[in-house]
């Protein structure tokens, strides 16, 4: 890949030079068969796909699609916010999914809808869209597992803010375009450990950034028919561009991200206890440990549940 950095204000930007990339899997989403099994996990890269102008990612069928989810399964905002916000800044835009939706154009409003899958029609696209990944991590020894589809609609200009994610993303930009600005996943100068610990068994996912910080952020344009790998657990921040953009996200579990994740649940728990546990991948024997009493104890507490103790 080739890779231009482009002024921007604090942040760095990435062009890419599209003859260059070595596209492999279906017709519906390619990507730089290299640059995968290089940087998958690890930091983020770009993918390609044919999604523009999908009818699933017509607003009015989204509309339907938002009133046939369950109510937890929608989230929706006002979207003039800064790049790093506490959650309980975030604001109401004052209406319901649907009217959000229907009036993304001029709202100033930004949604999520999750887990897609829901619907048989979206489920089979995000089978279809994960295939040759799940090929790809196949040549690594990897499985995927648990897979869950996002759709996110924003209205011009609209922020998401700093955040994490639990899983592995493969953002697709559908409609429209916007900058996804990324920072390194596991560097202590961004987000500590402990706020990391904490966000795995359930803390905020919003991400408070220093100036400084979001300085360092590498930014990525997306247009439609392009997509962009975000690894668990990196923080990113999102600007939208001049109109409306359409989003979908495949994100999905593997054995190294199942790792990360037990052996943060166990930091947080010998945290508590006063200790002073080591960051993931510090030590393998430490991790295998640590993995080992997680799933002793989630075990010991599924059949807890099944069987409590009497009164």
């Amino acid at each position: 890949m080739e890779a231009a950095y482009v002024s921007g204000v604090g942040i760095r930007r990435i062009q890419r030079s599209h003859s260059t990339l070595r596209a492999v899997g279906s017709p519906r989403i390619t990507f730089p068969e290299a640059l995968f099994h290089s940087c998958h996990g690890v930091t983020p890269f770009p993918v390609q796909h044919d999604l523009v102008d999908h009818p699933l990612f017509d607003i009015e069928r989204l509309a339907s699609l938002a009133a046939s989810l369950p109510a937890h399964r929608v989230e929706w905002n006002a979207g003039d916010l800064p790049a790093s916000v506490r959650r309980d800044d975030v604001r109401s835009n004052g209406l319901s999914a649907v009217e959000t939706l229907r009036s993304i154009h001029r709202c100033g409003s930004w949604i999520v809808l999750k887990h897609v899958q829901l619907d048989r029609d979206y489920a089979r696209l995000l089978h279809e869209c994960l295939s040759p990944i799940q090929a790809a991590l196949g040549v690594q020894g990897l499985s995927l597992s648990r897979p869950v589809g996002f759709i996110f609609v924003s209205s011009p200009g609209a922020t998401t803010p700093c955040h994490l994610d639990p899983e592995s993303n493969f953002l697709l930009q559908v409609r429209g375009t916007k900058s996804i600005s990324t920072l390194p996943r596991l560097d202590p100068r961004f987000v500590l450990l402990e706020e990391l610990e904490r966000f795995t068994v359930g803390g905020d996912r919003h991400v408070q950034l220093e100036d400084s910080a979001l300085a360092e952020a590498v930014g990525h344009e997306l247009s439609p028919g392009d997509g962009l790998h975000v690894p668990i657990h990196a923080p990113h921040f999102v600007v939208n561009g001049p109109a409306v953009s359409v989003s979908f996200s495949l994100t999905f579990q593997t054995e190294a991200t199942d790792r990360e994740r037990g052996v943060l649940w166990m930091n947080h728990r010998l945290r508590s206890l006063g200790l002073e546990p080591t960051p993931p991948g510090t030590s393998n024997a430490l991790d295998l440990a640590k993995l080992t009493l997680f799933k002793g104890l989630r075990s010991a507490r599924r059949v807890l549940r099944r069987n409590p103790p009497p009164s």
